[in-house]
């Protein structure tokens, strides 16, 4: 695949982690042979990791029968035994060509899969569909995956969706989407701020949004709510803080939005 080789390659892509993997016909529904992906994860600038990559790409093509649930399975499992890592954020991109044709291809239970990933872990899944998608199906996958809506690439003239439409694999549109997704996936994730001395307790930080007001805090990802809020990647030592996925909603389609992150003084 060009497209994902000029990816890998860009200088923007230099300190993201990757890894790879492909699903066919005769893939365990349960996801099982798809947690440990075909090349492991690895930073893109370590000597061998896009080369690897390139030659993964090479070896493998499309056909045969589509088992998304096996897919979406292997990809949550894989994203949730990788996460968290200090100071990053991990997420799942699933591409496919194809409907659903065996194991569970009802929309709900698939769906529901990635919404109950994304609720238990924080981690976003973001779907990529090719010619011969049904791409009204990617849409409900998309959203429960908790990926972001906007204007470029979606099929059919939409004004807006939450996957991403690459028609027959058009370089360009690939490299757009990837680089859109990377964007997004980072958009509503920050370092926690430091201070001379170097340690901050984690209760003395704020989170305000404007217009808005302060952000409620919540412990785990899955306990965010509609209201929005944000939580840490650990309560104890936190390395970074992410938006809950509504107030990251409410931030990404309003161009005025601002998160200001105030480290409130304590007493002696």
């Amino acid at each position: 695949m060009t497209a994902l080789n000029g990816f890998f390659n860009a200088p923007t892509s230099a300190d993201m982690r990757v890894a790879l993997h492909f699903f066919s016909d005769n893939e365990a529904c349960n996801g099982s042979s798809l947690a440990t992906p075909a090349v492991p994860l690895n930073l893109l600038s370590s000597p061998g990791h896009i080369t690897a990559l390139s030659t993964a790409l090479n070896g493998n093509g499309p056909g045969g029968n589509t088992r998304t649930e096996a897919a979406i399975r292997g990809l949550t499992q894989f994203t949730a035994a990788n996460n968290p890592a200090p100071a990053r954020v991990i997420i799942g991109i699933l591409i496919t060509d194809g409907v659903p044709t065996e194991c569970n291809t009802n929309d709900g239970t698939l769906s529901g899969i990635m919404s109950s990933h994304l609720s238990a872990t924080g981690i976003q899944t973001y779907v990529i569909g090719m010619s011969g998608a049904n791409f009204g199906r990617l849409e409900t996958l998309a959203v429960a995956g908790g990926a972001m809506t906007h204007s470029n690439y979606c099929n059919g003239g939409a004004s807006s969706c939450h996957y991403y439409d690459v028609g027959n694999g058009n370089s360009q549109a690939f490299i757009d989407a990837l680089q859109a997704i990377q964007t997004s996936a980072l958009g509503c994730t920050y370092n926690v701020p430091t201070t001379s001395m170097g340690i901050v307790n984690p209760d003395s930080i704020e989170i305000v949004l404007t217009p808005g007001g302060p952000l409620n805090r919540v412990l785990t990802p899955g306990l965010c709510t509609g209201a929005g809020g944000w939580y840490y990647d650990n309560n104890v030592n936190p390395t970074s803080i992410t938006l809950c996925q509504a107030t990251c909603d409410t931030v990404a389609n309003d161009p005025s939005a601002r998160i200001d992150i105030i480290l409130l003084c304590e007493g002696s």
